[in-house]
């Protein structure tokens, strides 16, 4: 018997210049290390990144092109801010001893995990961005539905959305990875249950 995937794992990833920016929006302030803000401070960016989010997650949905799912409203997912990254045994500092596993990496290290539901909130439509066949059609209760979900459109729309929402000036470099070859926005990974 094949087991559907229950959850799907996504992840949020500002570049530093990209966390910077943002920070720089909401606060003013011009900072290498998030520590270097005041409690305040780190709220306010943390709640302007957590509003970036939802609107990705908006995105998210619209890119099913199902008539039920229409905004993140729609969809069963729950996401969280972490401010730090620590170093791991892969990372080639610690292979050249210039660091140790689970020293904190320095820098702005601003991301987002977020883990949503194969279900919409009603449990009646089943989503997977895993999904193969992009853009097709099939028959669904009577009814002609689009499957699939275009990952490299995902993530371009919701870089757009970041150089909208904080009048970001964007260098090609930064374009071409947000779009995609080192994208802000990643599947980590599936999840069963």
């Amino acid at each position: 018997m094949k087991r559907d995937d229950k959850f799907y794992m996504l992840s949020i990833n500002p570049s530093q210049d990209e966390a910077a920016h943002l920070i720089r929006k909401v606060t003013g302030k011009q900072v290498t290390e998030f520590e270097q803000l005041t409690v305040e401070e780190q709220e306010k960016v943390i709640h302007e990144l957590k509003n970036y989010s939802r609107n990705c997650m908006d995105l998210y949905a619209e890119n099913f092109r199902r008539e039920k799912i229409k905004s993140g409203k729609d969809l069963v997912y729950l996401g969280r801010v972490e401010t730090e990254r620590h170093y791991r045994n892969s990372d080639e500092e610690v292979k050249e001893g210039q660091a140790k596993s689970g020293d904190r990496k320095p820098g702005l290290q601003l991301h987002v995990h977020i883990i949503v539901s194969r279900n919409d909130v009603t449990q009646t439509v089943r989503l997977s961005p895993l999904a193969r066949s992009k853009g097709s059609f099939n028959e669904l209760n009577g009814k002609k539905v689009m499957v699939g979900f275009e990952h490299m459109e995902w993530k371009a729309r919701c870089a757009d959305r970041f150089i909208s929402m904080y009048g970001y000036k964007a260098t090609y470099t930064s374009i071409t990875r947000m779009a995609g070859n080192t994208p802000t926005i990643m599947f980590r990974e599936r999840t069963r249950r």
